[in-house]
């Protein structure tokens, strides 16, 4: 088993279970991302997986966005370009060292000059969809990114309530799905309609590939974390 600290700057739905991801601390700076991964189809961390036991009591918690975390792993376990994932150790705890505040997250955000390939969208999307014949050039799956605002939409589709964020980065605009977990359940509680916010760290996660017909198969971006400047 291998403990790593990492600070949390992601805690997305994954289909019925959960992803989260982060940066870690080695040799006193923040370094590469890391994404937790469970060996179950899917690979996705369910609420057991990541609970936190208090190191000076007996209380029990989940970890929250900002968190500095330490956390059981097992071995690397890439994914095509997704080169971030990590297999956890189910069978320990996670523990926390402490948090973050958002001015020092901040001073993570990276600015890379497009959120890998641009130019495909669904049909609610924009600049939201990667073919994955494109796996070839693309080798991370995680970024963190300070744009000056974002417009989250609650819309229908397929009568179904979804939650997307609007925003630009280096001058681009995207529409992507808001899979954070928190934020994704406050606005599915809210009528259909935009909300604008103001400055924000978003975490952009890639997902793993998904066949879109018999002829495309696409990987598709999503803001796994939305965290407001405070």
């Amino acid at each position: 088993m291998i403990k790593k600290t990492i600070l949390l700057l992601a805690i997305s739905r994954k289909h019925k279970e959960r992803c989260l991801a982060g940066r870690e601390y080695l040799d006193g700076r923040w370094g590469d991302w890391i994404r937790p991964v469970s060996a179950r189809e899917g690979q996705g961390l369910n609420f057991q997986d990541t609970l936190i036991k208090e190191p000076e009591s007996e209380l029990i918690s989940e970890p929250l966005v900002l968190d500095v975390v330490e956390v059981p792993l097992i071995r690397p376990n890439p994914q095509a370009c997704q080169t971030e994932n990590w297999l956890i150790s189910s069978s320990n705890w996670w523990e926390r060292l402490g948090s973050l505040n958002w001015e020092k997250a901040a001073a993570l955000a990276e600015n890379p000059d497009a959120l890998w390939v641009n130019g495909f969208h669904t049909q609610l999307g924009l600049n939201d969809e990667v073919p994955v014949r494109f796996d070839d050039v693309i080798t991370s799956s995680l970024c963190l990114v300070r744009v000056a605002e974002v417009t989250v939409q609650v819309v229908m589709h397929y009568s179904k309530k979804k939650v997307r964020a609007n925003f630009s980065h280096n001058g681009v605009g995207y529409n992507l799905s808001l899979t954070d977990s928190y934020w994704e359940n406050y606005y599915l509680q809210l009528d259909t309609g935009f909300y604008d916010l103001g400055e924000c760290l978003l975490t952009i996660s890639l997902t793993e590939p998904f066949r879109k017909n018999e002829q495309l198969e696409c990987r598709y971006k999503l803001v796994a974390a939305m965290i407001l400047a405070e």
